[in-house]
C-alpha cells in the first residue's frame, strides 16, 4: 500500500468515524428499518432438497434422466402408504378402504389415488385385452371375497404391489399433480392424509412411505438441525464473551450483529430465490463464527484506545482507523475464497459460495455501522469489566 493510498483511506474512515459517532440514533433507526424490513422474507426462506439440483440445467445426465421420465414417469411424486388388517378381505375393512380412497381423492393437488379398489383383472375376449375391476360395489355383498383374494395375491400385477401373499397387507398410492410437488403442497397433503387416517388408526396399522414423505421428514429434519446448531453456536459464542468481557455489554453487542448479519443474510436469499439444501444450510453457523471474529477485534482495541487515555470519541475514530481496513481485507479475502466456489459445476455448491461470501460481507458492513453507533450512544466506557484486572482500575 503506498502513502496516497494509505492517507486516503484514513481520511475515508476519519470521515466515516466522524458521520457515525455524529449521527448515532439516525444510524441505528435505519438499522432497526432494515431489520424490519427483512424479517419477513427471512421467515419466508424454503428448505428443499432435490437430487436434480446437484446438476446444471444443461448437464447431459439431466437430460438423460428427462427422457426416461417421459417414458416411463417420475418416481419421486408418489406417497405410498401401507395398511395392515388380518380381516382385509373383509367388507367392513374393503369399506373403509374405499373411503379413504375416495376421501383422498378430492385433497387439492392429488392427480390419482391407485388402490385395491382401482386393480384391474387382465382378460382376453377373442383378440381384445379386457380390464375388469376385481371390486365394484356391489361386489362385496355376493361375491365371494376369499375368491377375490386368491385371485389378487396370484396376480402378477397386485400381488407384492397392492397386496401381500398373506392377503392381510395391502397399500395405497398417492400420486401428486404434475408440477405441484414441491413442499408445501406435499405438506399440504400428508397433512390431509394425517385427517383422514386418524379415525381410522385404533382400528388398522398405517405406515406411510415413498419419496416425497422422506423429502419433507429430511426438510424437517434439516430445520431442526440448522435451529439446533445457531442455538448451539450461540451459547458457545456467549460463554466466550463473557470469559473474555465479563460484562452484559460485551456479550449483548456482538451478538446483536451477528444474528442481524444472519437476518440479512436469510433475507438477501430469499429475495433472490435462494432456500437451504445441503450445503446452504450451514451458511449460518459460518456467518456466526466471522462476524463474531470482527466484533471482538474492533470491541479489543476499542478497549485498548480507552485504557491508553483517549475519550470515547477518539477511541472510536482510533479504532475504526486501526481495524477498519484490516477487518475489510480480511473479510474480502475470505469473501473471494468462498465465493471461487462459484466455478464448481456442482449447484449446491455454487450457491453455497455464493451466498457464503455475500454474507461475510454483509457481516463487515454491519459491524462497522453498527458497532461504532452502539459504543457512542450507550455509557459503556470500556466493554470489559472485569475488576480483577488492574490494568482496568
Amino acid at each position: 500500500m503506498n502513502r496516497q493510498t494509505e492517507l486516503f483511506i484514513t481520511a475515508l474512515v476519519k470521515k466515516l468515524s466522524e458521520i457515525l459517532q455524529s449521527n448515532p440514533r439516525i444510524v441505528l433507526g435505519l438499522f432497526l428499518i432494515l431489520v424490519a424490513g427483512a424479517f419477513y422474507p427471512a421467515l419466508q426462506i424454503k428448505t428443499d432438497f432435490n437430487l436434480e439440483n446437484f446438476f446444471p440445467e444443461d448437464d447431459p445426465t439431466i437430460d438423460d434422466y428427462e427422457k426416461l421420465e417421459r417414458e416411463f414417469g417420475r418416481d419421486d411424486n408418489t406417497i405410498m402408504v401401507g395398511f395392515k388388517d388380518d380381516s382385509l378381505f373383509s367388507e367392513k375393512v374393503l369399506s373403509d378402504l374405499q373411503a379413504i380412497t375416495d376421501s383422498l381423492e378430492k385433497v387439492k393437488n392429488v392427480q390419482k389415488v391407485r388402490s385395491l379398489w382401482s386393480a384391474t383383472q387382465i382378460t382376453t375376449r377373442g383378440n381384445r385385452l379386457n380390464f375388469d375391476p376385481y371390486l365394484e360395489n356391489l361386489s362385496l355383498d355376493w361375491k365371494n371375497l376369499k375368491d377375490i383374494q386368491e385371485e389378487l395375491t396370484k396376480d402378477p400385477f397386485t400381488e407384492s404391489f397392492l397386496v401381500n401373499k398373506a392377503g392381510n397387507v395391502t397399500a395405497f398410492y398417492i400420486e401428486i399433480a404434475k408440477g405441484k410437488n414441491n413442499f408445501s403442497v406435499r405438506e399440504d397433503i400428508i397433512d390431509e392424509l394425517q385427517r383422514i387416517l386418524d379415525p381410522y388408526k385404533k382400528r388398522y396399522e398405517f405406515k406411510i412411505s415413498g419419496i416425497p414423505h422422506y423429502r419433507n421428514q429430511y426438510v424437517h429434519y434439516l430445520n431442526d438441525e440448522i435451529l439446533f446448531y445457531i442455538t448451539l453456536s450461540s451459547v458457545l459464542i456467549i460463554i466466550l464473551l463473557w470469559g473474555l468481557y465479563r460484562s452484559i455489554p460485551g456479550i449483548v453487542i456482538p451478538m446483536i450483529v451477528v444474528w442481524f448479519t444472519i437476518l440479512f443474510a436469510l433475507a438477501v436469499m430469499q429475495l433472490t430465490g435462494g432456500y437451504f439444501e445441503v450445503m446452504t444450510s450451514t451458511i449460518a453457523p459460518i456467518l456466526l463464527c466471522v462476524g463474531i471474529a470482527d466484533s471482538i477485534h474492533m470491541i479489543s482495541k476499542y478497549d485498548d484506545a480507552r485504557v491508553q487515555g483517549l475519550n470515547k470519541k477518539n477511541a472510536i475514530t482510533e479504532m475504526l482507523q486501526t481495524l477498519g481496513s484490516a477487518t475489510f481485507l480480511t473479510s474480502i479475502t475470505t469473501a473471494i475464497g468462498f465465493g471461487t466456489l462459484i466455478t464448481s459445476n456442482i449447484v449446491p455448491m455454487k450457491r453455497f459460495g455464493i451466498y457464503t461470501a455475500v454474507g461475510v460481507m454483509i457481516a463487515y458492513l454491519v459491524t462497522i455501522f453498527l458497532l461504532p453507533s452502539s459504543l457512542k450512544i450507550t455509557n459503556i466506557n470500556k466493554v470489559f469489566s472485569d475488576k480483577s484486572d488492574r490494568v482496568f482500575e
